[in-house]
């Protein structure tokens, strides 16, 4: 309801609601509503004594269902920094309105804004710096399986990780540009969490930058990637952060495969050597390109 002057709902009355109105009552109407007087600031408590009225509130106040289950999801994300508030005790705070009800509301912002001031503090310390690690799997012992190379992107400021795959000329596969997109990656993937489950809960579950050296293989989604490298960025970061030098390049050289070529047959004796070859490639022989450039070049040469 905007500020405006509240006209009195009696039949037939043009009077509007004054200050004399919430006098030695605890019930006000306004447009049909029942308003229960609880309690007041000090300002109206002395204005009312000076103007010689009585202010009279309810003594039993009903309990907020909504300010309780506040109340209690805040007790339950500060993990028992503070006890859940009940109405009668925020109201008691209401009534005093003293420098007590400033430092609780204070205490209640502050623990509300440390618990998202390790998140803040990593978004400016890192924000849009990303460790790069270089990554293999290894399908080759089911059927149809290749060996695959992927690019895995550790965000710094979120903790999330992104799965890029890395596109292969005539590798005969489309061009899949994300196998994962970016979001927490449990270390063991056991199916998707229960309805109502936060993320915190997990938080432990994660893997985390920590988990991630050259030469380890991480699971992702219930692929095993193994990192071979990373980029220089992170190379640093894991110097100067942990003290860890991350290893050289650990790509393991393939072994060379050659297949078996079939040698080119003998001349037979028949035609000439062109068309003894033409037959060994070609089921049924090409004849000979005509070439004209030859021809016009040479024609007026002759040996005699």
């Amino acid at each position: 309801m905007k500020r405006h002057r509240v006209p009195k709902q009696e039949l037939g009355s043009q009077e509007f609601v004054t200050l004399f109105d919430f006098a030695s009552t605890t019930v006000i109407n306004i447009y049909n509503r029942e308003f229960h007087l609880t309690s007041c600031n000090h300002f109206t408590q002395n204005f009312f004594e000076a103007n010689g009225l009585n202010l009279e509130f309810e003594s039993i106040i009903p309990e907020d269902k909504y300010m309780s289950q506040r109340a209690l999801s805040e007790s339950k994300m500060n993990r028992g920094a503070a006890s859940p508030m009940t109405t009668s005790s925020y109201n008691e705070i209401l009534d005093n309105k003293s420098e007590d009800t400033y430092r609780v509301e204070s205490s209640i912002a502050t623990l509300t804004t440390a618990q998202k001031r390790d998140m803040r503090e990593k978004f400016l310390k890192y924000a849009n710096k990303v460790l790069r690690f270089y990554a293999q799997w290894d399908d080759r012992s089911s059927m149809f399986g290749q060996k695959l190379e992927y690019i895995i992107n550790y965000f710094l400021q979120d903790d999330k990780i992104e799965v890029l795959e890395v596109k292969q000329q005539n590798s005969g596969r489309d061009p899949f540009p994300k196998l994962v997109k970016k979001q927490r990656v449990p270390r063991v993937f056991r199916g998707v969490p229960s309805v109502g489950s936060k993320e915190e809960d997990f938080e432990d579950e994660y893997i985390s930058d920590k988990d991630l050296i050259v030469g380890n293989t991480i699971e992702i989604f219930g692929r095993d990637m193994f990192l071979y490298d990373c980029d220089s960025f992170t190379r640093e970061y894991y110097l100067h952060q942990y003290g860890v030098e991350q290893p050289a390049n650990q790509v393991e050289p393939e072994t060379h495969v050659e297949f078996p070529s079939m040698p080119l047959p003998p001349y037979n004796g028949f035609g000439s050597e062109h068309d003894s070859l033409a037959s060994y490639f070609n089921l049924i022989p090409k004849p000979r390109k005509y070439d004209r450039t030859k021809q016009a070049a040479l024609d007026s040469i002759i040996f005699r």
